[in-house]
Parts: C-alpha cells; sequence; structure tokens
C-alpha cells in the first residue's frame, strides 16, 4: 500500500454494498417491513406477516389451490406448504378437496381469517398511503412510482 503525501496509507477504493442499488432496495425493504409489522401490531395483529397477508388476501376473494398460491406469490411449493399449515394451525384457513378434481385441495378462510384480513389491509393500506405522501413530497410522480413498481416486479421474476 503506498501512502499520501502526509505519510496516511492509501485506501484502495471498495465497493460500498449498502450504496448499491441491491444493498438500497434490502434496506429500504427491511426498515418498510419494520414499520409494517409495527403497524399490524399496534392493532393486534401482531401475528400477521406480509408472507401471510399474500395467502389471506387471495384466499379473500376465493378458496384457492395451493398451486395457484405459489404462482401468484413466486413461492415455492415446500414453503406454500409450511406457510399453509402453520395458518391452519393459526384458525385462519382450512382446506378442502376439490369437488371437480380429487386430487386438488382447496384453502379458504376461516370466520377468523377473514376478520384479522380485513382489518391487515386497512392497516396496510393507511401505511401504503403515508409511505406514497412522503414520496410525492421528494418529487416522485405518480407515473414515476408506477415505474418503479414496475421495475421492481420485473426484479422479481427475473431468475437469472
Amino acid at each position: 500500500m503506498r501512502s499520501k503525501p502526509n505519510g496516511e496509507p492509501r485506501m484502495a477504493k471498495t465497493f460500498n454494498i449498502q450504496a448499491s442499488f441491491g444493498g438500497l432496495v434490502v434496506t429500504v425493504g427491511t426498515r418498510l417491513s419494520e414499520r409494517g409489522k409495527a403497524a399490524l401490531a399496534s392493532s393486534g395483529l401482531s401475528h400477521l406477516s406480509f408472507g401471510r397477508i399474500g395467502v389471506l388476501s387471495i384466499l379473500l376473494v376465493a378458496p384457492t389451490t395451493q398451486a395457484e398460491l405459489c404462482k401468484a406469490l413466486r413461492q415455492k411449493p415446500p414453503s406454500m406448504g409450511e406457510l399453509l399449515e402453520r395458518l391452519a394451525k393459526d384458525g385462519l384457513v382450512f382446506s378442502t378437496p376439490d369437488k371437480t378434481d380429487r386430487r386438488k385441495t382447496n384453502w379458504a378462510l376461516t370466520p377468523q381469517g377473514r376478520r384479522d384480513i380485513e382489518k391487515a389491509r386497512t392497516v396496510m393500506r393507511k401505511t401504503g398511503t403515508r409511505l406514497d405522501r412522503s414520496l410525492h413530497k421528494m418529487g416522485v410522480s405518480e407515473k414515476e412510482l408506477d415505474r418503479f413498481k414496475t421495475v421492481l416486479a420485473g426484479l422479481l421474476d427475473d431468475e437469472s
């Protein structure tokens, strides 16, 4: 290592992972997740995580198979299976055989699951509105926000 004129060693330029795009996305994602968890906890929904909310939101529309949930939420079958088992154990979902294809199982919400997801969606909608307002104050337009969402969704779809 060579020295600077004042005798201090020169440090090689290093890659700052936290300032990289990926590092910033991870850091922002972590902070948003923490805010979401805090908002849910303050509403008595600390048992709900983002993954659980995703599953329950889909089931709010209609009973759904595990394969359809995997595709919609970009999850692997073993992970989804474990999540569904935990949701069932917590009394939020239940499974029934498909009426038209005995090989399939449909998952649906229990009354408690329905109450929890409706409340959670209200909490998360308010949290999202506050985030959108913050972004607009920073000068981010609705068009830019939509484009950024498309880019992030594309990163989730990119398997390379």
